[in-house]
């Protein structure tokens, strides 16, 4: 079964998944129930399914995509943006907690970020550096 009626359950290595069987995944009535239009689902030539993400798939998609496009932003403003590798692991654990996966990385590093760059643009000096570092499970912003 695909969907809201979907029981989830917790596999080796504590992901949590949906079993979707591939003939489940290509009979469009599972998709119907789920909310898909059949219209819509006529338009898909493959339909396939995806394993869930685990901490360290999260962790890397939140260094070579979320994080860079931040750190471009900010080199563009002259400032560095540096980030300790317990804010990934913290970032990570948040998003299978909450079961957002990949996209709410952005939210979970952004929330962080937010205080930070507003003070570092609104500074009368620009600071040459943001940090996230972790303090007692928290993730806390330096602006220097």
């Amino acid at each position: 079964m695909i969907g809201y009626r979907a029981e989830a359950t917790v596999n080796e290595g504590g992901k949590w998944a949906a079993p979707v069987a591939e003939k489940d995944a290509e009979r469009t009535v599972n998709f119907e129930r789920y909310g898909f239009m059949p219209e819509l689902l006529g338009r898909f030539n493959r339909i396939v399914s995806f394993e869930r993400l685990d901490k360290d798939d999260l962790k890397e998609i939140l260094r070579r995509n979320t994080v860079e496009r931040y750190r471009r932003e900010l080199e563009l403003e002259g400032i560095e943006l540096r980030i300790s590798e317990r804010v990934y692991d913290v970032a990570a654990d948040e998003c299978l907690r909450k079961g957002t996966g990949a996209r709410g990385l952005g939210s979970s590093l952004a929330r962080h970020l937010e205080d930070a760059c507003f003070e570092a643009y609104s500074a009368f000096e620009r600071p040459k550096k943001i940090s996230l570092g972790v303090q007692r499970g928290d993730v806390v912003a330096r602006v220097a």
